[in-house]
């Protein structure tokens, strides 16, 4: 999938087979799922920020962790 910025309110579902790279301009304000589980925050509002989410280390970036499934992600933006 290209790289492409979300606009404010808009959603994206991605979904990979080894891995998710996410490169944010505003860390704070994105709030995502994993696999539908809450994604954790990713940085304060106005961080730039690029984070790898592969099978490997999904489970850190959970709110809560658990098992290794494939990763997939879906992010919204906020004001």
């Amino acid at each position: 999938m290209p790289a492409r910025a979300l606009g404010q309110g808009e959603r994206q579902l991605i979904e990979a087979q080894r891995e998710v790279v996410l490169q944010l301009g505003s860390a704070g304000s994105v709030t995502w799922t994993i696999n539908g589980r809450p994604g954790r925050s990713l940085g304060l509002p106005g961080e730039v920020t690029t984070v790898t989410i592969s099978s490997e280390n999904v489970s850190e970036f959970w709110q809560a962790t658990a098992g290794r499934p494939t990763p997939s992600a879906s992010a919204t933006v906020h004001p």
